[in-house]
């Protein structure tokens, strides 16, 4: 019956087939991976999400299957292109009376310009990161993923074609057990379902990762104040911070340090990102204390209360 069945399939079904598995498995493996961006504790994520990215560049096996990936991504397009015009050449001229609806779905009649912005979309993504990564010596990726998301107008891009790979799923999902006969009355409504659910869980878990980020942009740049940034005096002090930090440092100001020795910061005034350099115990009190210990002139006893 199997035998039966290959031989009445062209090879560029089966290759198709074969291609989509292959590449949903690859979905869902990248998917476990990409999560990690969403935990809150940053320094965790950045942790995880780079030792994931690290094991994934220098494991052998995951570059074998790199291989194969690529191949496989080659394949799906080169034959969905070849199927495409297969089917054009197979009705060379236009029926008179044309009903589109009534044989087939429009998402069917859309994969060509599918492919067409998944192919731009694969391109831009591997130049930005996995080039980045793997010819240019990145080693925090989590960075370099986090900076690429808070930009509006790739996020925007980057949903767009989740949108766009859910339709594809789940369509390729469906016609994958129609190809092989399977899509029959007995278990098309749970083909189906599994087809659109597929569809929906994968491209939307993907697409929350970007709309996080970008809901962080706006959230930290308009509760944390950030807008105040562009103000003269705002950008005289930041220029300034250096030396000022400097001079209470010598003052005797005990600032927090890491175990590296580098300054330690903080969250401060509503903002979610940490990076307020603070002393140890209560920074307003440890900088009047620095501040009375290097006075010239010797300032008067405050008065206790009786």
């Amino acid at each position: 019956m199997v035998v039966s069945v290959f031989k009445l399939l062209h090879w560029p079904e089966i290759c198709f087939w074969f291609d989509g598995t292959f590449l949903i498995s690859f979905l869902l493996v990248h998917l476990a991976g990409n999560l990690q961006l969403l935990n809150s504790n940053v320094e965790a994520a950045k942790t995880s999400f780079n030792a994931y990215s690290h094991f994934m560049s220098t494991n052998p096996v995951i570059r074998i299957l790199e291989i194969g990936l690529v191949l496989g991504f080659a394949l799906h397009i080169f034959y969905g292109i070849k199927l495409y015009f297969a089917n054009k050449a197979a009705r060379p001229v236009e029926y008179a009376t044309r009903d589109a609806n009534a044989n087939s779905k429009w998402t069917s009649r859309s994969m060509f310009s599918y492919r067409q912005y998944h192919s731009c979309f694969l391109i831009l993504h591997l130049l930005n990161f996995f080039v980045k990564a793997r010819f240019g010596g990145e080693e925090d990726m989590y960075t370099l993923v986090v900076q690429a998301f808070k930009l509006p107008y790739y996020s925007i891009f980057y949903v767009i074609a989740m949108i766009l790979l859910g339709l594809h799923l789940n369509h390729g999902f469906q016609s994958a057990f129609q190809t092989f006969g399977l899509l029959g009355k007995k278990y098309a409504p749970v083909i189906k379902g599994a087809g659109v659910a597929l569809a929906v869980i994968i491209p939307l878990l993907y697409a929350i990762i970007p709309l996080y980020f970008v809901y962080r942009l706006f959230y930290d740049t308009v509760k944390g104040g950030d807008y105040r940034a562009r103000e003269a005096n705002v950008y005289r002090l930041a220029e300034l911070s250096n030396n000022i930090i400097d001079q209470c440092v010598a003052q005797g100001v005990p600032f927090a340090r890491e175990y590296g020795g580098y300054l330690d910061n903080r969250s401060f005034g509503g903002a979610q990102v940490s990076r307020t350099f603070y002393a140890r115990g209560q920074t307003g009190q440890q900088l009047l204390l620095g501040a009375y210990s290097s006075s010239p002139v010797k300032l008067p006893k405050v008065p206790e209360r009786s």
